[in-house]
């Protein structure tokens, strides 16, 4: 399943898609987090 299924489909690739940003904001939070660690 690519990214352009994701984003041309119906109601269910609205909820992946969902996911999909969510996981973003949570791995770029996350490596935030450990860039201020590190320090």
């Amino acid at each position: 399943m690519g990214v352009a299924e994701i984003f041309s489909g119906g109601r269910r690739s609205l909820i992946y898609r969902i996911l999909w940003i969510n996981v973003g904001n949570f791995s770029w939070l996350l490596s935030t987090c450990e860039f201020v660690w590190k320090r």
